[in-house]
């Protein structure tokens, strides 16, 4: 009993330590193979929020707007389907198929208002 109980408990600090070492390499990979560049001075440097913007200033509703309606679509799909796969039993054959044409449909549609919105506002 206390062998698999143990058995257990190896796997879990196992899968921790993987869980914590494979951020901390990608992390040390970066740090060392990336270029070092030198300060940035300008980046340094005081912010006045009074400064006039240089280049086009866009709102941030207005920036965001094409993800944030991409992203509601896709969660509306994704709830649709977790609720098809549930109860997909229930239904007949010519059923399921028209519930996946219309998630189909809605991922096509919803990225085609994506690439709208990103071209009025980008």
């Amino acid at each position: 009993m206390y062998g698999s109980m143990i058995s257990t408990y190896i796997v879990l600090v196992v899968s921790f330590l993987f869980a914590v070492f494979m951020p901390l390499s990608f992390l040390a990979a970066s740090k060392l193979l990336r270029p070092n560049k030198a300060k940035n001075p300008v980046k340094n440097a005081p912010y006045e929020s009074a400064e006039q913007t240089v280049g086009k200033s866009m709102d941030v509703i207005n920036e965001y707007l094409g993800f944030f309606s991409i992203f509601l679509a896709f969660e509306i799909i994704i709830i649709a389907m977790v609720l098809w796969a549930y109860s997909s039993r229930y239904f007949s054959y010519g059923a399921s198929l028209l519930i996946i044409l219309s998630l189909i449909l809605s991922m096509v549609f919803s990225l085609i208002a994506y690439k709208l919105s990103s071209e009025v506002h980008g």
